[in-house]
Parts: C-alpha cells; structure tokens; sequence
C-alpha cells in the first residue's frame, strides 16, 4: 500500500523592487565650513540646505560646468565622507524603491599613497521628486 503524499505550497506576495533612475552630481566641491567625524548620508531637499554643505566648482573644458538642479523637480541624496589625505572612492551599486522606502547601496574605499592635501570625499545624486520618500543608505 502507497501512502499519498500532499505537497503544501506556500504562496508569498512578492513587491517588484524598482530600480530609480538618478544623475550622479559633479563639479561640486564639499564647503570647508562643513565638519563631520564620520560618513553621513543626507537626503536635501532645498537649495538653501544644498548650499550649506556644496558649492560649484567649475573647470575649463567640456563638462566642466556643475550639474544643474532644479530642487522644484528633484532633490539630492549625498553621502559625505571625513576629510582625508589619500584617494578616495565612492560609487553607488543601487538605488531602489523597496515601497515604504528607498534603498541607497554605495560603496566607499580609501586607498593609494597619502596626498599632500586634504579632500573631504562624497558624492550626490539627483533624484526626481516623484520617487520621495525615507531614505535608507546601506554601505556594501
């Protein structure tokens, strides 16, 4: 005699994370009246908090003008890192809409030999104000 066998099957709502289209801000530097003792993650929304923290830093040449941001339309997520005197590399993995919020993956390496100045490393991305919501930033 066989025994029957019932499979249970368990069914689970799955949310379809969206990836959030962004532009990364350039030719921006960080103000030397900003101070942090660690890397701190900012959601701005105005262009006054903006200015309290950047200021553009054009150059000479094809795409040496800072990136345009208009905060009627967007707002800008920034992660700045503590002054240092060697290389520094941020880059962000993802960035996704979990529903209740979105999810920032960066990554962030010191490396290379010391520098004979300081910099004070970050960066920022441009976000269409149609995705805002609480940000969480996650280092990889």
């Amino acid at each position: 005699m066989k025994k029957e066998e019932k499979s249970s099957e368990k069914t689970e709502e799955v949310f379809q994370y969206k990836n959030i289209t962004y532009m990364e801000g350039k030719q921006y530097y960080v103000n030397n009246t900003y101070s942090n003792k660690q890397v701190e993650s900012i959601k701005l929304e105005t262009k006054e908090d903006f200015e309290e923290i950047f200021s553009p830093a054009a150059v000479m040449g094809e795409g040496g003008l800072p990136t345009p941001i208009d905060f009627d339309k967007s707002f800008v997520l920034a992660v700045i890192g503590t002054e240092v005197n060697q290389s520094t590399l941020f880059e962000v993995i993802s960035l996704k809409d979990r529903g209740e919020f979105l999810e920032l993956i960066y990554s962030y390496k010191v490396e290379g030999e010391k520098l004979s100045y300081s910099l004070h490393p970050f960066f920022f991305v441009i976000v269409d104000k149609k995705y805002s919501k609480d940000v969480r930033f996650l280092k990889e």
